[in-house]
């Protein structure tokens, strides 16, 4: 199933259908409950958040059903000195009715290539979504073995990644 992004409010035209929210946020239940009150079809993302898997539960009843970004830029895994603890990807994979969405570059640097395994393990095929995450940039691949091939990558002059060069056609 692939979710689309772009639907229309009668009366409002061009009105975002999916927020992409960061659950941790101060007040953004309140948002999330309001803006259901005005669409009832509206979803929510996490994206791009260190929200703790409790966080994200409260979101799920009002229509948190999307990992954007999953695994890239997402989460803390440290809540006390040398224990890992859960965070916005695993409370992504544990809940069955949060969609995953993946940016697979050829080099595994949005996601390690193990981790892609394991989410599909996890998640299946029918709760992965691929995403290319396109963007324009033209800075340089950074200099060493780290980014080796990553020719599908954008780069910021600064050598942060800035995107992919991918699209996903189709």
């Amino acid at each position: 199933m692939i979710l689309r992004y772009r639907v229309s409010l009668p009366g409002i035209k061009g009105f975002a259908r999916v927020y992409a929210v960061a659950p941790e946020r101060e007040n953004i239940l309140d948002f999330v409950k309001d803006a259901k009150k005005i669409d009832p079809n509206v979803r929510f993302a996490v994206g791009h958040s260190k929200a703790e898997p409790s966080d994200i539960e409260k979101c799920i009843p009002y229509g948190l059903c999307l990992a954007t970004h999953h695994l890239n830029a997402t989460g803390t895994l440290q809540k006390y000195p040398e224990c890992r603890t859960a965070c916005v990807d695993e409370a992504a994979q544990y809940n069955d009715s949060i969609y995953t969405e993946l940016i697979c570059d050829k080099v595994g640097i949005h996601v390690e290539p193990y981790l892609l395994r394991l989410v599909k393990k996890i998640k299946g095929d029918d709760k992965i979504i691929l995403i290319s995450d396109a963007a324009v940039d033209h800075g340089p691949i950074p200099e060493g073995d780290l980014y080796e091939g990553a020719d599908d990558i954008n780069f910021d002059f600064s050598g942060e990644i800035a995107g992919s060069k991918m699209i996903l056609d189709g």
